[in-house]
């Protein structure tokens, strides 16, 4: 059966720490060892204590990690939890690369 797109869902979604693994390149061990460490903030957590990452914060933690933001790795994992429709996933990074930018404008200048 072929995946559908998650068109009618308008909510940005929210990363797993596997998922975040996968798209900072490292393990979710080298994750849980750098939140603990205080090197990456501690994540939010869902209901059921689950750790959730959303766009911002994977940008943030890219930075972090690479001092660059890299929209492939968040498209594909999109694509893979069913996130098709670009039309729908294109505006949520981009205001999220916005928002990015501007809090680091802010940091800078101060």
């Amino acid at each position: 059966m072929a995946k559908t797109s998650l068109d009618p869902i308008k909510v940005p979604p929210k990363f797993t720490r596997s998922h975040l693994a996968k798209m900072l390149n490292c393990s979710t061990l080298t994750i849980r060892n750098r939140e603990a460490s205080g090197k990456y903030p501690v994540p939010d957590r869902q209901d059921n204590g689950y750790r959730v990452y959303d766009i911002a914060s994977v940008f943030e933690l890219q930075m972090i990690t690479h001092n660059k933001i890299a929209i492939a790795p968040i498209i594909s994992i999109l694509f893979d939890m069913g996130y098709t429709d670009q039309e729908m996933v294109n505006p949520w990074l981009r205001n999220e690369q916005v928002a990015h930018r501007n809090k680091v404008h802010e940091h800078m200048n101060g």
